[in-house]
């Protein structure tokens, strides 16, 4: 029963930490689970309250899967009566091109520890290479904007690499990372092999540098630049023992419209027996030095609302362009920290926190004019499934944790997801699970003008599924 009680249970919106961890690692691999199932439940999105039914499928042979998803929903209730509706379908639902592709939930090839991989689906919590430019990505933070991204992995032992497509329906962000390890050419089974030497390529085709909204007909334009980021990278295995992995790592990047910064960091694996089981402990800790006009992780969980309305009313890329004036200034200083524990089909539990030093300045902050200050984001979740049946899980992330109250989650960058699913049976489940997201709002400022930004809304939902194994 485990089998269909868990995959009951995937089609509840639960997002892992912004920690390099696969959310699902600590569930067992493909067991050629194949079933087809039907849900029906009550959710609340925008100021309405809507009825769905949704048919469903998850269809294993190992090692490739295959999910689908095709989700109806009529309005029951509309707050302020500006929901258009087909059939009282609300028109939100089906009018984008993205809307049908979210009907494939995802189509996979491998794991993320074989040699290929292939991926096709959402990014939730993506790292390429050590995520120093591109981690803790999630593609799905923007309300009634579902998005199905690429990610392809190859990793041989003499060379490799990552591509990454943010979306498909267009991509936004593109890119990827190549490595080799010099030595396997020479000798394989020698201890130098376990150099590894990268190099990153990123870049958001869309890159909106100035977003302008009529007041009139309000209206956004954007004048859209091509740019991107580069970075090279030196990591070692020092270690590979049966109960401990050590590997030091050390990443450059430059935006190219931007400043550069320097990462150097620990990654270590602990496998430790406990019983009949084993519980692994993952921990990263790196420091970081940069320019002002540098962010590290510039591609991170807030990046698709953070590259239109970052500080100041700015796009990021202005932001970090030298066209503000800003400049590249001294060199600054932050750290990370990460640690996660799991056991194979049981729970995973982990978090972070991660300190960055900034000058304040017009645009990075208006408080504090020339001040230096630092700026910190906390991370925390958990995966719990008891007794085959229930399965609980929990994620926050607060950005910019030092402004505001820590649970804030209206006005700073926060996401946060709670999520609950019980097999009453082999075949029946019950759910349910609050979540936020963001949607682009208009106001009206002090000065009369107005201006837009992305807020927070909250998202909940109730439903009971009952699937069919075969």
């Amino acid at each position: 029963m485990r089998s269909i009680a868990i995959a009951l249970s995937l089609l509840l919106p639960l997002w892992a930490g912004a920690v390099d961890f696969d959310f699902d690692r600590f569930l067992e691999r493909f067991d050629e689970t194949k079933f087809i199932g039907a849900g029906a439940g009550f959710s609340h999105e925008y100021d309405d309250e809507l009825f769905g039914v949704s048919i469903f499928g998850d269809l294993r042979w190992e090692p490739a899967g295959f999910g689908f998803n095709v989700p109806l929903r009529w309005l029951v209730h509309d707050g302020n009566g500006d929901t258009d509706t087909v059939a009282g379908l609300p028109t939100y639902d089906w009018d984008e091109a993205r809307d049908y592709v979210r009907l494939i939930t995802y189509a996979q090839y491998g794991h993320h520890e074989d040699e290929v991989y292939l991926y096709f689906g959402d990014h939730e919590n993506r790292y390429i290479g050590h995520g120093t430019l591109l981690g803790g990505y999630f593609n799905n933070i923007r309300l009634n904007h579902p998005s199905r991204g690429v990610y392809a992995l190859l990793q041989t032992e003499w060379a490799g690499g990552e591509l990454f497509l943010s979306d498909v329906a267009p991509p936004d962000i593109i890119g990827g990372r190549a490595f080799i390890k010099p030595a396997s050419f020479f000798d394989r089974d020698s201890y130098a092999n376990n150099l590894e030497v990268g190099v990153s390529w990123f870049s958001d085709i869309f890159m909106p540098e100035t977003i302008e909204l009529d007041q009139q007909t309000l209206a956004r334009s954007a004048n859209r630049v091509f740019d991107s980021a580069v970075g090279l990278d030196l990591s070692f295995r020092a270690l590979a023992l049966r109960w401990w992995h050590l590997t030091p790592y050390m990443d450059w990047n430059l935006l190219r419209f931007g400043g550069n910064g320097l990462h150097f960091g620990l990654r270590q694996h602990f496998d430790i027996e406990v019983k009949d089981d084993t519980l692994s402990i993952l921990t990263t800790v790196e420091s970081r030095v940069y320019q002002r006009n540098y962010s590290p992780q510039y591609f991170g969980t807030f990046y698709d609302i953070e590259k239109e309305r970052y500080y100041g009313g700015e796009t990021k890329y202005w932001v970090h362009s030298s066209k503000n004036n800003l400049g590249a200034g001294p060199w600054y200083t932050g750290w990370y920290g990460d640690i996660v524990l799991y056991m194979v089909g049981s729970f995973s539990i982990g978090g972070s926190f991660e300190w960055n030093e900034y000058l304040s300045n017009q645009h990075l902050d208006t408080a504090d004019q020339g001040v230096r200050r630092g700026r910190f984001t906390a991370n925390l979740f958990g995966d719990l499934i008891l007794f085959d049946r229930l399965r609980l899980g929990l994620f926050f992330t607060r950005a910019d944790a030092g402004r505001g109250g820590f649970f804030d989650l209206a006005d700073h960058p926060s996401l946060l997801s709670v999520s609950a699913s019980y097999a009453i049976n082999e075949y029946f489940s019950a759910s349910a699970h609050c979540s936020n997201g963001y949607r682009l709002h208009i106001y009206l400022d002090p000065n009369g003008t107005l201006r837009d930004r992305y807020r927070s809304e909250i998202q909940f939902g109730l439903g009971f599924s009952a699937g069919y194994g075969f």
